[in-house]
């Protein structure tokens, strides 16, 4: 974006003052103009499931890229929100990492990460990528295993949680 400056005189200061000049784009350039969503995928849904987190992640990814028309060595970007997160409690259990492997991705750009409008972070971000030109085919996931990571989990908050559950 192209700034224009002005100095205004206060006695014997002058003070800078910006202003945009033109479009606030440029180009007029649309960064969601240049991109689609092709393909969505969803996992089998079970409280809580019998499959781990990651599988029931690779099931709703490979889901989503063969509903693009697309393979798995077509992606070249991933991203999720908010990322593999450590604490057991499900909230995000699957990392972009553990994905990338998991799948046998080899993307040139990827992104995970709690900043942002939350989920919307992650779909903004690979908006932003493609449009850069730094990818062509992001595939953007959630996973959450909140019924399951009492189940999963060896913390000891998770194990009276499934200690408590398996008495009910």
């Amino acid at each position: 974006m192209k700034v224009d400056v002005l100095f205004e005189q206060h006695g014997d200061i002058f003070l800078p003052l910006f202003r945009r000049s033109g479009s606030p784009m440029p180009n007029k350039k649309y960064p969601e103009k240049d991109v689609c969503f092709t393909g969505a995928g969803q996992s089998a849904v079970g409280r809580p499931s019998s499959r781990s987190p990651l599988q029931l992640t690779v099931d709703a990814c490979l889901q989503a890229i063969a509903d693009a028309g697309l393979a798995p060595s077509d992606i070249d970007g991933l991203t999720t929100y908010p990322g593999g997160t450590p604490h057991g409690g499900g909230i995000s259990p699957v990392g972009a990492t553990e994905a990338m492997l998991a799948l046998g991705l080899n993307p040139t750009w990827v992104s995970a990460s709690i900043e942002g409008h939350n989920h919307m972070g992650a779909i903004i971000n690979a908006i932003l990528a493609i449009s850069a030109g730094l990818c062509r085919h992001v595939l953007i996931f959630r996973t959450v295993a909140q019924a399951s990571a009492a189940r999963l989990c060896d913390m000891p908050a998770c194990s009276a949680a499934a200690r408590r559950r398996d008495r009910e």
